[in-house]
């Protein structure tokens, strides 16, 4: 019988997406159990993680006919603004916001978005970084991700569609153009009116 396979609070950060903060919350509120070394530094037990991981991913599952949109910018005004026109397409869609890489990492295991709404330039991690870590992820790899970018000229425009984002949208994001990469009529029973 094999050794059972304990991780770093890094490792348990990377595997899920999310800050070495959030591992750290998780664990003082008892969501996620851990040894203790003798140094006084945490250890998770693998098996320990994807329970979470499952447990975080059946919250949302009840949910039906909704379409969950998480929207990731660090610039408020922007979110804002898409939130705004995101809210009044059709009362069957919740956005969320979420303000850098980190928050993004959280709200992918906790909110389980349809869509991401992903800037390319924030602080802490860039979009691409992110792009990476959700495609990556088996619980999160078909999450559609759709960039935005003020910066339509960069090298990160081609690297974030190479990680995994369906298209690049460059700012300023007009109403018919965020339609047309949500793509409407992949969705039927959400927008059910008319979207002009």
């Amino acid at each position: 019988m094999s050794a059972p396979n304990y991780l770093t609070p890094k490792e348990v950060a990377e595997i899920m997406g999310v800050s070495p903060v959030t591992v750290r919350q998780w664990a003082q509120k008892g969501d996620l159990p851990f040894i203790t070394t003798q140094g006084g530094h945490r250890r998770f037990l693998e098996q320990d993680v994807t329970n979470l991981t499952q447990s975080i991913a059946s919250r949302l599952s009840n949910a039906k006919e909704t379409l969950r949109i998480l929207i990731v910018d660090d610039d408020h005004q922007f979110s804002n603004y898409l939130e705004t026109i995101l809210s009044g397409l059709s009362p069957a869609i919740i956005p969320k916001k979420a303000s850098d890489g980190f928050a993004a990492g959280r709200e992918l295991f906790i909110f389980q978005p349809h869509i991401v709404l992903l800037d390319l330039r924030m602080p802490n991690l860039s979009g691409v970084e992110v792009c990476k870590s959700t495609k990556r992820d088996p619980s999160t790899q078909y999450t559609r991700i759709i960039a935005m970018t003020g910066y339509s000229e960069s090298s990160e425009v081609e690297d974030v569609i190479k990680a995994g984002a369906e298209c690049c949208l460059t700012k300023p994001i007009f109403k018919q153009q965020l339609l047309e990469a949500i793509n409407t009529s992949k969705y039927p029973n959400i927008f059910t009116g008319s979207t002009a």
